[in-house]
């Protein structure tokens, strides 16, 4: 699927990249996210993410810091931001024309659950999945599975075989 963005006067075709990953994050990681959305940052992307801590955190932080168009999918109503320290965040997505995406009315509070149910969202949006740091059997698996169910593209960063969060990337 590939998103219409208005920007000026045209629309512009973008190709939706997920990255999705651990919430304890380490600099390996950020470093690798901080270097692709730069690199990406004029190839007509769109970033999408949970908004969560960690590699979703940054994945939008990044993009927001490069003026890549960024998609949150939040894991519960839009009455509120989870995790509340993402609120500035969360409107700086708004004001650089991206969105918050639900799929939870406005009483759903965020429930582990709901998370789970966020992923495929997250993969299904995108044409390419993208996972940074994960254990295997973190949540981020879980966008993995959805995104292959889907025929999407998954690509992961690869790390040590000692690491925890390098386990469901490896």
């Amino acid at each position: 699927p590939a998103i219409l963005y208005q920007k000026g006067n045209y629309d512009e075709k973008l190709q939706s990249i997920s990255i999705v990953g651990t919430r304890k994050m380490t600099a390996y990681g950020k470093k690798f996210i901080e270097e692709f959305v730069d690199a990406v940052k004029d190839k007509n992307v769109l970033i999408t993410s949970g908004l969560a801590l960690g590699t979703d955190g940054c994945a939008h932080q990044e993009a927001l810091k490069n003026k890549v168009p960024t998609v949150a999918v939040l894991a519960h109503g839009l009455h509120l931001i989870y995790p509340n320290v993402h609120e500035k965040m969360a409107d700086e997505i708004l004001k650089n024309g991206g969105a918050l995406l639900s799929e939870f009315n406005s009483h759903d509070k965020p429930d582990r659950e709901h998370f789970l149910q966020r992923n495929r969202i997250v993969a299904g949006v995108s044409q390419v999945t993208l996972v940074i740091e994960t254990a295997f059997g973190g949540g981020s698996m879980s966008t993995v599975s959805h995104a292959n169910q889907y025929n999407r593209d998954v690509y992961a960063l690869p790390g040590r075989i000692s690491d925890k969060f390098s386990q469901g990337c490896n």
